[in-house]
């Protein structure tokens, strides 16, 4: 029974701890601190090379203040015996450097009696608190601002996906009613009255982000010559074209624009020839 009440004890300590999980959604409705964050954590797994930089020069250290201080084979002598007491092995040399590292000068306030101990100080000084130290806040500072930035990048690109759903359902809707014949086209007719119905036009500008003018345009540019003498556009067509009229021009855009380009030489091309050989074979000569 005994054993069971400490089970129980133990297993209602433990589901007391899972109230840090609420800590988490609380993270994640503040935006600010979430992204702060995100960034820590990425920053934390850039930082183990840092640390194993630091590990390697800790050591190296070690061995070097190890056999220069707590051996006494420092050029010109004058350890005091506290100095090779506390160096006396290569571990604790570590854990003393470490210390230093970190703002603590007490370890090395007995080695500064001499100047080659005082040189040895200052050049252990300034390797790994300005350099290595300032390697670590560039590398954590870097991640951290690079993890906040990869972060906002997606918190628009599914709010530009959202957005991008919801005036595709919209347009959709508004190209529906003008559509009267139901044939998934847009005709001149059909376009000019939707221009002439301003609640309708209202609604289509205030869709695309979109003026009167700029519509006009669009049909203009888009449309094609139908069998019945009007000027049609598929709505689908016009569609994905006014959500991405506003976007900048990319040098995929370019590359594409120049392949149509180099399409519609060739075409002209053999409509040349094929003109020319007509030409040719009509010539009496």
């Amino acid at each position: 029974i005994r054993r069971t009440h400490v089970l129980c004890t133990w297993v209602l300590r433990m589901m007391r701890l899972l109230r840090i999980l609420r800590l988490l959604r609380l993270l994640k409705t503040i935006k600010p601190l979430y992204k702060l964050t995100v960034g820590v954590l990425e920053a934390m797994q850039a930082m183990q090379w840092v640390m194993v930089l630091t590990v390697v020069l800790l050591y190296v250290c070690g061995i070097l203040f190890t056999s220069l201080v707590g051996r006494g084979l420092i050029p010109g002598g004058g350890v005091p015996p506290e100095a090779q007491e506390l160096f006396g092995s290569v571990l604790g040399s570590m854990f003393l450097l470490f210390r230093v590292m970190n703002g603590d000068e007490g370890p090395i306030e007995p080695l500064f009696g001499t100047l080659p101990l005082k040189l040895l100080c200052v050049s252990y000084v300034v390797v790994s608190n300005w350099a290595v130290l300032a390697i670590l806040t560039a590398v954590v500072s870097e991640n951290m601002i690079s993890a906040t930035r990869n972060h906002e990048e997606a918190e628009e690109s599914e709010l530009s996906a959202i957005s991008s759903k919801r005036s595709k359902r919209q347009l959709m809707a508004i190209f529906k009613e003008l559509d009267r014949d139901g044939d998934g086209r847009l005709d001149q007719d059909e376009f000019e009255a939707m221009l002439d119905d301003k609640q309708l036009c209202l609604r289509l500008c205030e869709v695309t982000g979109l003026r009167v003018v700029d519509l006009q345009d669009l049909f203009q540019f888009l449309s094609q010559l139908g069998d019945d003498g009007l000027w049609t556009i598929d709505n689908g067509d016009f569609i994905a074209k006014l959500q991405v009229e506003g976007v900048g021009v990319s040098e995929r855009s370019v590359f594409r624009m120049e392949k149509q380009m180099r399409l519609l030489e060739q075409r002209i091309d053999q409509k040349l020839d094929s003109i020319q050989d007509c030409i040719q074979l009509g010539d009496p000569d």
